[in-house]
Order: C-alpha cells, then sequence, then structure tokens
C-alpha cells in the first residue's frame, strides 16, 4: 500500500516545521511513500533536509519515496544537488503507483 502526502507549503525552514511531524509519521509506518508537491514553489537546505530524513528512514527498511508534480523551481535545485536520481519522481499518482518515472501540507490518505 502506498501513502500520499500532499505538502501544502514551501519546503523552507517555516514550512518543514510544520511538514517534518507529518514525514516522521509517514517514516514510522514502513510503507511507500508518494510526495505530492504542486504546491511546493520553493525548497532550501531545510527542504532538501526533511526530504533526505524520510528517504533514509524508509530506504533502511526496504521502502519507496517517490515524488509527483514537482514544480520547475524546486524541480532545479534537486536536479543540481543530484538527487532526482534517487528520490524517483512521476507525472501523477498513476504513474508513481504503477512504477512509470519519468522525471524529477497536511493531508495525507491511503491510496
Amino acid at each position: 500500500m502506498n501513502r500520499v502526502y500532499v505538502v501544502k507549503a514551501d519546503l523552507n525552514a517555516a514550512g518543514v516545521k510544520t511538514t517534518l511531524p507529518m514525514f516522521s509519521e509517514l517514516a514510522s509506518q514502513k510503507t511507500d511513500v508518494i510526495i505530492d508537491l504542486s504546491e511546493v514553489e520553493f525548497i532550501d537546505g531545510s527542504g532538501i533536509g526533511a526530504l533526505a530524513f524520510i528517504y533514509k528512514r524508509l530506504r533502511s527498511v526496504g521502502c519507496d519515496v517517490k515524488l509527483i508534480n514537482v514544480r520547475d523551481r524546486p524541480l532545479s535545485v534537486l536536479k543540481r544537488l543530484g538527487l532526482t536520481n534517487l528520490l524517483l519522481s512521476a507525472s501523477s499518482i498513476t504513474r508513481a503507483v504503477d512504477g512509470s518515472v519519468y522525471r524529477s501540507n497536511n493531508a495525507s490518505s491511503d491510496l
């Protein structure tokens, strides 16, 4: 089963304060996670750290993290840092669930 989390704030120092508790909860559930970044226009070091946190926690138990709907600015930062190869990205929930990966707050729901 996949869990979906829609980030409702930019992933900067202020936004991570509200996002990190949900990332912690998702990581503790030991299931694949799809993170929808459609509402994220900006990401900084705090946001990268939050994504690294959930990635490391889930990968350590054999689960995946997929990003969907990544806007241009955050995608540019992820590419510049070489993180698009680690954080699988897809254009939609359907593609993320079926594995059709092609590129790369506070409500979560089961798929």
